[in-house]
């Protein structure tokens, strides 16, 4: 929903800042102006992985619809990311933001209970100012996905999502939507691959080809 917040849990590689990018761009389709924050991938990267699949690396920057504001993890300040956050939304007009991630954000507050003052604040600030937004936070994600409900700020959220790897003998990527607040959602695990064109959900199993061993 427009101005809604969605929590996005997993661990390292399940796929969560794909997924925040696909959400960007499916925003420029919209001709929605999104901004990306990130501290562990730098411009390079991110412009290395939209390359890969097929998306236009023209849309990132001054020129295009979204707008990525990289802070290094060891130059992070909550007071001044927030800042620029709120100065660029209002500067660009804003509809999609994604933070990558809200463990990083976590971690460079000296006292959490601020911390959770901030993140309150922000995300009340976008929510009033209808921008929708995705935090994304690693973390591993068992069969028990209740307990997500119990990691910080997951409560403020409006959608809680869990990403991981399902056992198999392959990697298997799922998704579960664990909460969607008034809105009726999925209730089964859903699996999904990333292709050569980003996210594909519910994704059949691929078929191994004539003459080949599966």
């Amino acid at each position: 929903m427009r101005g809604s917040t969605t929590f996005v849990a997993g661990p390292a590689g399940s796929g969560k800042t794909i997924l925040g990018l696909h959400f960007l761009f499916d925003g420029v389709v919209r001709a929605e102006p999104g901004l990306l924050i990130s501290f562990q991938e730098n411009p390079t990267m991110i412009r290395r992985t939209v390359a890969g699949l097929g998306w236009g690396v023209s849309e990132m920057g001054e020129g295009g619809l979204l707008t990525h504001l990289y802070v290094s993890p060891v130059e992070m300040n909550i007071d001044d990311i927030v800042e620029r956050a709120t100065s660029i939304s209002e500067a660009r007009g804003i509809r999609r933001l994604v933070v990558d991630s809200l463990l990083d954000l976590e971690a460079s507050s000296v006292d959490r209970n601020r911390f959770r003052s901030y993140a309150y604040a922000l995300m009340q600030y976008l929510a009033v100012r209808s921008i929708t937004t995705y935090f994304t936070y690693e973390t591993s994600v068992g069969a028990d996905y209740s307990r997500l409900t119990d990691l910080h700020l997951s409560y403020l959220s409006d959608n809680v999502f869990a990403l991981r790897y399902e056992p198999n003998d392959e990697i298997r990527r799922t998704i579960a939507v664990v909460k969607s607040r008034g809105s009726a959602h999925v209730q089964r695990i859903v699996p999904f691959i990333i292709g050569d064109r980003g996210v594909i959900v519910d994704a059949p199993r691929p078929q191994p080809q004539k003459g080949r061993k599966p």
